[in-house]
């Protein structure tokens, strides 16, 4: 047997890298949203700004938090995702012990992705932007379930479809 991760025959890294991006986003959106609001207080503290930059940075900034949403829509999207990947592929059943087996893996990993991001966000840098984004906090602090609710629709779309290969693949 392949490596668990590179041989497709779970659901494993789907639901891992759904984790591991929705972490990475929500630090990026976080730190960007901080790094535009040092940027644009400092150019309007400097008189170098005008007011249609003042009015232009804050539009942006402004637009900055539609971030909250949209990690809510790729969550989504990856659970969806997972589970339509599931669905198209072709693998024995008995490979849902390496899921479950994997699942403990899988658990321990999104926790520590968790821990991670509540210990990054209650620094005193991000008092500011905590209030911008509370489906970003929401979503980032639960990365344990959001893991699991992968593995759990990716495995049931997966584990769960007809053994009648042929009539799928058009008796090839």
């Amino acid at each position: 047997m392949k490596s668990l991760f590179g041989s497709k025959k779970a659901i494993l890294d789907a639901s891992l890298k759904l984790v591991v991006g929705l972490f990475l986003f929500g630090i990026i959106a976080l730190l960007a949203y901080i790094f535009l609001t040092n940027f644009s207080t400092d150019i309007q503290a400097s008189g170098f700004g005008s007011t249609q930059m003042t009015e232009t940075a804050n539009d942006f900034l402004g637009t900055m938090l539609l971030f909250d949403k949209f990690i809510v829509a790729i969550m989504v999207a990856g659970i969806i995702g997972i589970g339509y990947l599931g669905f198209r592929l072709f693998k024995p059943r008995i490979m849902f012990l390496s899921t479950v087996f994997g699942a403990v893996f899988l658990g321990f990993t999104s926790y520590i992705f968790n821990y991670a991001f509540g210990t990054y966000s209650s620094n005193t840098v991000f008092a500011t932007v905590i209030g911008s984004f509370p489906l970003t906090i929401i979503i980032c602090t639960n990365l344990h379930w959001i893991g699991l609710a992968g593995l759990v629709i990716g495995s049931l779309t997966l584990y769960a479809k007809k053994d009648d290969l042929e009539t799928v693949r058009g008796g090839v």
